[in-house]
This record gives structure tokens, sequence and C-alpha cells, in this order.
């Protein structure tokens, strides 16, 4: 046997055939594997390909229900009315003041809104008014998003809210996206008077009849916000700190508002009122802005008064 194996491994042409033929079957392998792996990678490309086919679907059907969402907030806001109903009881304010002022107001049960102005302005600085915006467009983000607020969201929002905190707005301001958030709400819910400011949000350009439009979105209307938040705004703005209480608030024993005040460089006063007050189809929104009062004492009562000539034209209780 030994002398046998000896003469088959000094026989070289049959070491040299095995020898290719051991390297033909490798070659063999190898291209089977190749293709084995080319395969792979077709077959999960065609996967991703699919995936990212579904998902651009799935986004376009997004958007297009947020266009018509949206298209019907636009559609749903009442036209202003072009009476001037209101203007014989209000006009004794507007021309016994120094401040510029205007006024906008939205009759749930006459569905007209009624605006006035004593000023040729075409916006007004917002001051803290400005954070109820915030807190729409924070709600409708999170519900587009599919997220609730958490705990510490909640605690900073109720500082925003009732207490008019500051930094606690800007924590929303920043949350939602800052300037081009801001700007992004105006544009999606038609306040095309207001215009976001790179400088801040403090002074916010902004006019009543743009407000009348967050304050229906929170009172009257739920297409850019879900029931829950609307209720969820409302109570907020039921609640505020006892120092907060002045401005629309004397218009109804039942109200809801959000205030803002501001002294300028110049020694003169911001002082913006907004809110809703009555219940049911007894009730308005009012958002009422000026300018350049003297103090802030003389800003409150110059839009407390003009709060009470609206209520009692309109019969709000």
């Amino acid at each position: 046997m030994v002398e046998e194996l000896k003469k088959l491994f000094n026989n070289r042409g049959l070491v040299l055939f095995l020898l290719e033929a051991l390297l033909a079957l490798i070659v063999i392998v190898s291209i089977i594997l190749e293709a084995v792996k080319i395969n792979d990678i077709h077959t999960v490309n065609a996967m991703r390909s699919d995936f990212i086919a579904k998902q651009k679907k799935e986004e376009r059907a997004f958007s297009r229900a947020e266009r018509n969402l949206i298209k019907k907030t636009k559609e749903t806001t009442p036209k202003v009315n072009d009476e001037k109903v209101l203007n014989g009881r209000l006009s004794p304010y507007l021309e016994n003041t120094d401040a510029e002022v205007s006024v906008a107001i939205y009759s749930k049960k006459n569905n007209h809104i009624y605006q006035t102005t004593n000023s040729k302005r075409t916006t007004y600085p917002s001051a803290s008014i400005i954070k109820a915006d915030f807190l729409v467009e924070l709600l409708h983000q999170k519900h587009k998003a599919g997220q609730s607020l958490d705990v510490n969201e909640q605690a900073v929002i109720q500082k925003m809210m009732e207490h008019s905190d500051n930094d606690a707005a800007t924590n929303v301001y920043n949350q939602i996206g800052g300037y081009s958030g801001l700007a992004r709400y105006f544009s999606n819910v038609g306040m095309d008077g207001s215009v976001a400011l790179t400088t801040g949000w403090a002074l916010t350009a902004t006019t009543p009849l743009d407000q009348i439009k967050t304050l229906n979105i929170i009172f009257y209307q739920s297409n850019y916000i879900s029931d829950t938040s609307r209720s969820y705004i409302e109570y907020l703005m039921g609640h505020v700190a006892e120092d907060q209480n002045w401005g629309i608030s004397v218009g109804s024993k039942h109200f809801c508002l959000k205030n803002g005040w501001k002294q300028m460089p110049n020694g003169k006063w911001i002082i913006n009122s907004m809110g809703q007050i009555g219940t049911g189809q007894n009730s308005c929104t009012i958002a009422i802005m000026s300018t350049g009062n003297k103090t802030e004492q003389s800003g409150e009562k110059l839009v407390e008064d003009l709060t009470k000539a609206v209520s009692s034209e309109l019969k709000i209780k």
C-alpha cells in the first residue's frame, strides 16, 4: 500500500490535475456564494425601496389631510362685518385718549366680527397676549406627532398662562420652533396681518383681528386643535392669577383671558387684553390692543371701559 501511495504522489501529472480540480471547485463555490450575496442585496434594496415608497405615500396623505384641515380652519373664520354697530358706544373712549387703540369682537350670536380703532396703525406689539398663540401651536404640533404633554411641560405651560411667566413663555416659544414656528402658525391659520420677529417674541407684530382667529380656535372651533386641547386652554385662561384679573374680565362674570403689558423706553405703556366673555350663544371673543398709554393704570382703565361698552351693546351677561 505504501509503495502504491508513493507511486501516486510521484505522479506529478495526477497531482497537478487534482490541484486544478480543487481550484476549480473553489471558484465555483465562490461564484455561487457571490450570486447568493448579490441576490440578497437586490432583495434588501427592493424592500428598502418599497418601504420608502410607502413612507412617502403616507407623508403625502398626511400633508393633504393637514392642508385640508388648515383650509377648513381658514374658511370657517367669519368675515368682518362692515356695519359700524359698536362705533357709537365706543367712540367716546376712542376719542378721549392719547393712546392708539384698536378693538375686534366676534359675536357668537350674530356670527359677525366687528372692529374699530382711533389709529392708522396696521399692527400692534403683542406683549404677553401672544402666549396664547404659542400654546395653540404647541398643542397642534403635539397632536400631529401623536404626543401628549408630560408633567414638566404642563407645569411650564401653567406658569406661562396663569402667571404670565416670561421664562416659561420663552421655553414654549423655542419648543414650537421659535421665530419660524410662530411664522408657520400665522400662515396656517390665516393671520395675515401678524409678523413674527427674529429679535424675539415680546414685541411680535399682530392685530386684534388676527388674535380673534386664535381666540375662535380656542373657544368656537376645533379644526386646528382637539376638543381636549381647547378645554385645556379654556381652563388655564379661566384660572389666571389674581394680579392678572383685569381687562376684558369686567365684561362678564364668565370670562377667560390673556393679558399683555409692557413699558416702553419712552415711559409709555403697551396694554393689551383678549379672551372670551359670556357663555354659549350669548358670548363673544374680544381683543383690545393699545400702545402709547401714559400709565399702566390708564391703559387698563381704557381697556375696561371699552369692554364694558361692548358687553352692554351685545347684552353679554
